[in-house]
């Protein structure tokens, strides 16, 4: 699979992905544990692109292969959580986890974390 997403855009993607982990259990209604969760999550998405260092990296402290190892890692628990933590019955959060693990697992999968993709590489005239 081809690379396409840079270290760069992944970062900015990273504190989008933080800010929907936080919004979206208000949004779609989801209380109790799953909300509690996605909340957990979202701060330690934030947590996660704060400290990276990726370009949009703030303390960059985490190196962008151990990011991408926790990427691989956190993707198949969060669709996992659901059944795991009891919830699966509720149809929203459910699929709410479903598309957050299944998102991270394809934006691991087109991520450059070398920095070597097309969109990190500078045109000469």
């Amino acid at each position: 699979m081809r690379k396409v997403i840079s270290p760069r855009v992944h970062g900015v993607l990273d504190y989008g992905a933080a800010a929907s982990l936080g919004a979206v259990p208000t949004a779609l209604s989801i209380t109790g544990p799953p909300a509690q969760i996605l909340y957990g999550l979202g701060v330690f998405s934030l947590f996660l692109a704060v400290t990276s260092k990726a370009p949009p990296g703030l303390i960059k402290i985490v190196p962008m292969r151990i990011h991408a190892l926790i990427e691989l890692v956190s993707g198949p628990i969060i669709i996992a959580l659901p059944w795991l933590m009891g919830f699966a019955s509720d149809f929203i959060a459910r699929y709410v986890f479903v598309a957050f693990g299944a998102g991270l697992l394809l934006f691991w999968l087109i991520t450059d974390y070398e920095g070597t993709s097309l969109s990190t590489r500078t045109v000469s005239a």
